[in-house]
Parts: C-alpha cells; structure tokens; sequence
C-alpha cells in the first residue's frame, strides 16, 4: 500500500468536505485535501474582507451604483456629474 504525503495547514476557520469538519486550528490532512482546505480559507477571508471592509458609492448615470475607493470618496465627488430633477415642465436644477 502507498504511504499518502501529509501536510500540516493552519485554518482559520471551520471548514467542511463532503460533511467531514476540518478546522479551525492546525491540522494535518493529504496534500490534496489541504489545496481544497486553503482555497475554501482563501475565498472566506476574500468574502468577509467584501461584506465588513469599507465602500463607498456615488450614484452613476442610469442610477446605476458606481463603487469608488473608500480613501477617495470626497474626491469622487467633486468629480461627479451634477445632478437635478427631471419633472413634467422640464430638467431643473443642476
């Protein structure tokens, strides 16, 4: 029988593989199950870094959501186009 390679993976979360738990916490696992464990830990941190990380939004034409850097949110703004409201008599503002 062929010795499986183990690798040892430091998770920072709980994961799951065909209801099997892994994690959190270091563990060692084959290579191959380790490369699933570390992609599913990679997308988690790129998701929750999305969902609790800052973000800033103008309003672009179609009031379609434009999102712009955080940092630079004032900025974008006095970059903007002017906006005004379109009524039955005609465009006003601006």
């Amino acid at each position: 029988m062929r010795r499986v390679r183990q690798v040892e993976v430091e998770l920072r979360a709980q994961h799951s593989i065909n209801g099997r738990p892994y994690g959190p916490g270091r563990i060692k696992v084959r290579k191959d199950v380790a490369a699933v464990l570390l992609e599913q830990e990679r997308r988690a941190q790129e998701h929750e870094d999305i969902f609790y990380g800052k973000r800033a939004y103008i309003v672009g034409p179609g009031l379609r959501p434009i999102q712009v850097p955080y940092d630079s949110f004032d900025a974008a703004l006095t970059a903007a186009i002017p906006f005004g409201v379109a009524s039955s008599t005609g465009f006003q503002g601006g």
